[in-house]
């Protein structure tokens, strides 16, 4: 024990050096309250929504999913603006950041007429998909109010990719706050009516959450220039070709990937539905939970790419290694705690969600679900060892390869474990298709990890 003190010391001075542990954790605090406050909003909506019709609730969540899937695009690669300003950040160049900032807005506003265009899209596909007409046209309604937020949310992140790559995350947790408590308070009001407000069901639903994105974003546009006008940087904002090409040349790929991850996994959670009532049920309880992991996760890989590209701009290889070993640290950490938690409580979430009075059998309600937690919690571990390796060549520029990476491991690994899983058994386990998950993610994460490590003898920056 007396070797206790003496060792706490040790790990508190190298936990408080430049992209430490106390560093990590400062930064991505206010991207946990962004994150929070987002899955705060989505919460409210089904919430209010599902006492207001069937309809509306059944529309809800494949119009956004939709909406989502329509702009992860271009939010990907507009919000990649991040590790370029990092990057200038790093090398203490001011109108470098700002340059770099102006090129996502550019790029941002060029992408508008092909955000627009994917409405008539979305209509083919709710009319062919909907359960009912009634449902058909919920969505519909929704969605035409849903694709504006998700353009104001493409702007949004260019402002989120400026503030944080230049370490300033205060603001954008206010920003995300700041969001919530406009939809908590917009969506009784327009959804069930108020006074001469009428009531609008979904599209009230749909107009609070235009309402928060629009007021998230312009609380950044403010702060942002408040910041110009306090510091100056004359033309820093111009037109700059070669910015711009090197904006489109490492954020596309990376928006290519997260489209790619987001329709992947989709399709994962459509094949769930052949698990059978119970186990499709304990899928879906349990899902809901790991979003309390991914929330930390996100912040986590987020932060590490500023970091990395911080630290890239001011050529300190040895901060950059600190960034991806901190923020694995704190990852891991997160997912012990998350593991504990849910492993733990699996016997009260059993219960609460198949009660008596629930048509659901308990005992293998519960068993499933203590399953697929025990699968969900094997995959945060190998989630948080990918997602930050893939964030740390993030920061330095090598977005192609992780493409690749993702693409090569999902159709030749997770892919064909997901159809063995649904087609080894007459009624696959929705645990055995979790179990899928942390197999593909550290086979992913160990090629990524390789990249990294070889990138310091051949460092791909920018």
């Amino acid at each position: 024990m007396w070797r206790l003190g003496p060792l706490l010391r040790r790990f508190s001075a190298s936990a408080s050096q430049p992209c430490g542990i106390w560093e990590t954790c400062r930064l991505a605090i206010p991207l946990m309250a962004t994150a929070a406050a987002g899955s705060a909003n989505a919460l409210a909506d089904k919430f209010f929504l599902a006492r207001h019709s069937a309809a509306a609730i059944q529309a809800v969540v494949p119009a956004a999913s939709l909406a989502g899937a329509a702009t992860c695009f271009f939010a990907a690669t507009v919000g990649y603006v991040s590790a370029l300003v990092a990057h200038e950040h790093g090398r203490g160049d001011l109108r470098g950041c700002r340059r770099a900032f102006a090129q996502s807005l550019y790029l941002t506003a060029m992408f508008l007429p092909a955000v627009a265009a994917l409405y008539p899209v979305g209509a083919a596909v709710f009319r062919a998909s909907a359960p009912s007409a009634a449902v058909a046209e919920a969505e519909l309604d929704c969605f035409l109010w849903l694709l504006p937020s998700g353009a104001v949310n493409v702007f949004f992140g260019a402002l989120v990719g400026y503030f944080t790559g230049r370490g300033r995350m205060v603001p954008v947790g206010v920003a995300g706050v700041l969001g919530a408590i406009v939809n908590l308070a917009l969506d009784p009001v327009l959804i069930f009516g108020l006074g001469p407000v009428p009531s609008l069901g979904i599209v009230g639903s749909a107009i609070a959450t235009l309402s928060a994105s629009c007021a998230s974003a312009l609380f950044l546009a403010l702060a942002a220039l408040r910041e110009f006008r306090s510091v100056p940087c004359p033309g820093a904002m111009r037109f700059d070709a070669a910015a711009m090409l090197r904006l489109v040349r490492l954020g596309a790929p990376h928006g290519a990937m997260m489209l790619f991850c987001t329709i992947a996994f989709a399709a994962f959670v459509l094949a769930t539905g052949r698990c059978g009532a119970v186990e499709l049920a304990a899928s879906n309880v349990a899902f809901g939970f790991n979003g309390i992991y991914f929330m930390a996760v996100s912040a986590f890989r987020d932060v590490c790419t500023a970091l990395v590209g911080r630290s890239s701009g001011k050529g300190d290889y040895a901060e950059m290694r600190r960034s991806a070993r901190s923020a694995l640290a704190l990852s891991w950490t997160f997912a012990f705690v998350f593991s504990l938690l849910a492993l733990g409580g699996a016997g009260i979430a059993a219960a609460a969600f198949a009660d008596g009075t629930s048509a659901l059998d308990s005992g293998r309600f519960a068993s499933a679900l203590f399953a697929v937690f025990a699968a969900m919690c094997a995959r945060t571990f190998a989630e948080g060892f990918s997602e930050t390796f893939a964030a740390a060549l993030r920061g330095v520029g090598d977005t192609s390869y992780i493409l690749r990476v993702r693409v090569v491991c999902s159709l030749f690994v997770w892919m064909p474990l997901v159809a063995v899983a649904l087609f080894a058994t007459p009624r696959p386990a929705a645990a055995a298709l979790w179990a899928t998950m942390p197999v593909y993610l550290a086979v992913s994460g160990l090629f990524l990890r390789h990249r990294w490590l070889a990138s310091f003898r051949k460092c791909p920056v920018f």
